[in-house]
């Protein structure tokens, strides 16, 4: 890109210099960024999240690593939270639909099968005999 601007290969690397001296090419930096904004704050589960680094050209070992961070709670009580606000909307659905779109909405956000079964069954209580 710094090509594209009219720089020639040596003046290309003194902006990489600059860039990597002031953090800003740091991939282990961005995928911790990443893992904190994604997980914690915007509800999504590690494979969003993995996928999300890979899309930005994070290295594989260092996205797996700081996704690896994730707390398992934090994520599962994310999950929980989500599940809970959408299963708000699917009120009127039969149990089992709305099990199906609930279960499939937290695979979409990333969650992982276990923490989605347990956020579903959390948020769709069974109802007493």
């Amino acid at each position: 890109m710094l090509v594209e601007h009219g720089l020639d290969d040596i003046e290309v690397e003194d902006w990489i210099e600059r860039y990597e001296r002031l953090g800003y090419l740091d991939d282990a930096r961005l995928a911790e960024q990443l893992v904190h904004s994604h997980g914690e704050r915007r509800g999504r589960g590690s494979g969003a999240i993995l996928a999300e680094l890979g899309r930005r050209g994070v290295d594989v070992g260092v996205a797996r690593e700081a996704v690896g961070e994730l707390d398992p709670e934090v994520e599962l009580t994310n999950a929980i939270a989500v599940a809970e606000r959408r299963a708000r909307q699917l009120g009127g659905l039969d149990r089992a639909v709305a099990e199906r779109r609930l279960s499939a909405f937290l695979a979409r956000r990333g969650y992982p099968g276990d923490v989605v079964r347990e956020a579903v069954a959390t948020a769709l209580p069974r109802e007493r005999s």
